[in-house]
């Protein structure tokens, strides 16, 4: 039981110091003089950051614990918010650059964990889990600026207070560093080599990329749509608010049913459905039933990123291979969803519309994500280890 609280704990802080910056992106910008590119770069370099060190994790798990990593990755992430109080624009960068280095490790090791001390109950872990990440992302977006406002703190401040979820994560860690369970000692050394001619592997991969670039394209851009077609700037941003929550009860529900489940199809093809519903939606008249699209657009997306971990849990013999399958999704996950906002903008740049961007959303997204969802569902191990 402590060690799920303590799992948890983690898990909410892997996202709340960094999505708490982003209602805040306009005073900062305003406070920094910054533009409107170096203030996306507060956003956007956390999440390059989460795919581009998210390979380290298993190396360091192979020569100390995962207990001890978490513990100090956890730490390091307490002092990058601590950074983002000094007065220092290219310090609140660097404060940014360790957030993101501390929650990539995280990232990786805590699907690990599950892997390793929940072997009977995996699917209510990972359905924990991905409700504590979900929690973290919706509570500072929805919360720190009625917050700020009521402490008379400044957007410094504001950033700082979301510090209390790490700092009870730190507290909670402290009685795991008893353990010295590395991941060589749950199998065989895995070889990222020998995943990468894995073929559940890059299934894998490719859904946790395609889950993760919708969702980061569709949150930076859903609330300017809504906006773009008369809809008051602070209903948009509760719509958002919406789509990041009601998935909740999904989230939950999603990891036990496909834990007993041989094959997990039939949840790939109801997230596919309802997903082309949202978006058609949202082609053809998103205002009158914005509420409606929002609805099923969270519920889909919900369903992807459970989905997701549930599929390195599912697909992994053992804590080696998922440290390593969570490594190598994530790397590429990430790394793709970081262009996608700069992409959906382009596009609609270049048409002076939304029917074009979203289109490439379903095609792009919806439809390979599917195809790839389907492939990840069969009944399969990756790694030479679950061969036989």
């Amino acid at each position: 039981m402590i060690v799920a609280v303590a799992i948890l704990l983690v898990a909410v802080g892997l996202r709340a110091p960094i999505i708490a910056a982003s209602p805040l992106l306009h005073e900062i910008q305003g406070s920094l003089h910054l533009s409107s590119a170096e203030a996306g770069l507060l956003t956007t370099l956390p999440v390059l950051c989460f795919g581009a060190f998210s390979p380290l994790a298993p190396l360091l798990a192979r020569r100390w614990s995962m207990e001890l990593i978490v513990f100090c990755s956890t730490i390091v992430l307490l002092a990058a918010i601590a950074l983002r109080l000094v007065p220092s624009t290219p310090l609140l960068y660097c404060g940014m650059l360790l957030a993101g280095i501390a929650i990539a490790i995280g990232n990786v090791l805590l699907p690990a964990l599950i892997k390793r001390d929940f072997p009977q109950n995996g699917g209510t872990m990972t359905g924990a889990y991905v409700t504590a990440l979900t929690l973290g992302a919706a509570l500072p977006a929805g919360l720190t600026v009625p917050l700020e406002r009521a402490g008379g703190l400044d957007w410094r401040g504001a950033l700082a207070m979301w510090g209390v979820v790490p700092l009870l994560a730190l507290l909670a860690w402290i009685p795991q560093l008893r353990a010295d369970h590395r991941v060589a000692d749950a199998a065989a050394r895995v070889s990222l080599r020998a995943l990468l001619r894995d073929r559940v592997a890059w299934y894998v991969t490719a859904f946790m990329g395609l889950q993760s670039l919708g969702f980061y394209t569709t949150t930076a851009w859903l609330p300017t749509l809504f906006v773009s077609h008369g809809m008051d700037s602070r209903n948009a941003g509760w719509l958002l608010s919406l789509a990041n929550t009601i998935g909740i009860p999904v989230v939950l529900l999603v990891p036990v049913l496909c834990a007993k489940m041989r094959d997990q199809t039939p949840v790939v093809l109801a997230m596919a459905a309802l997903y082309s519903i949202a978006l058609a939606g949202l082609i053809v008249d998103p205002i009158p039933l914005a509420v409606l699209w929002i609805a099923l657009l969270g519920i889909a997306q919900s369903m992807t990123i459970t989905l997701a971990f549930t599929f390195m849990m599912l697909r992994s013999p053992d804590a080696a291979h998922a440290a390593q399958l969570s490594s190598m999704s994530q790397f590429g996950g990430y790394m793709l969803a970081a262009a996608g906002p700069f992409l959906f903008g382009a596009l609609r740049d270049a048409t002076s519309g939304w029917t074009v961007p979203l289109l490439a959303v379903v095609a792009g997204v919806v439809v390979p994500i599917t195809l790839s969802g389907i492939a990840a569902a069969r009944p399969r191990f990756v790694g030479a280890a679950a061969a036989g």
